[in-house]
């Protein structure tokens, strides 16, 4: 399912986003 698919893949880059976020408020 195309729908699924970008919610997958919106998840995976908010998720992605949300590591670097913590990453550089780490240092």
């Amino acid at each position: 399912d195309e729908l699924y698919a970008q919610k997958l893949k919106y998840k995976a880059i908010s998720d992605e986003l949300d590591h670097a976020l913590n990453d550089m408020t780490s240092i």
